[in-house]
């Protein structure tokens, strides 16, 4: 029996540019909807819950109400999708504790080559 011993570079954890904040409410903007005569305003409010979903509130009187509850991959495609106006940018979303997906947050495996003789008796 042959066993292959691989080794790959120690992970390296990278800090998150922005701290996360305690804040788990913001303000994400404005949404009109109704009939087109006679159009409702509401204001729409993110909550970031664990695990990197957020979803979209709204408060009527004392009660909140979700709307949705998603990845925050698919943060900014909601809010086209919801036609939320006045939203918060990039910058503004990463103060919220969103951050995009790729970038800084892929690891890159800079020594990494392809094994020629893998899995071949040595």
């Amino acid at each position: 029996m042959v066993a292959d011993i691989l080794k790959f570079p120690p992970r390296k954890k990278r800090p998150p540019k922005r701290k996360i904040p305690r804040q788990r409410v913001f303000p994400a903007g404005i949404r009109y909807w109704g009939p087109p005569e006679c159009k409702a305003k509401q204001h729409i409010y993110f909550k970031r819950h664990a695990n990197e979903w957020w979803s979209f509130n709204y408060y009527q009187g004392l009660h909140v109400r979700e709307l949705e509850r998603f990845r925050s991959a698919v943060l900014l495609d909601k809010l086209k999708e919801w036609k939320i106006f006045d939203h918060p940018d990039h910058d503004g979303l990463e103060d919220m504790g969103w951050r995009p997906v790729g970038g800084d947050n892929v690891c890159q495996l800079k020594d990494y080559q392809p094994l020629k003789n893998f899995g071949k008796r040595l």
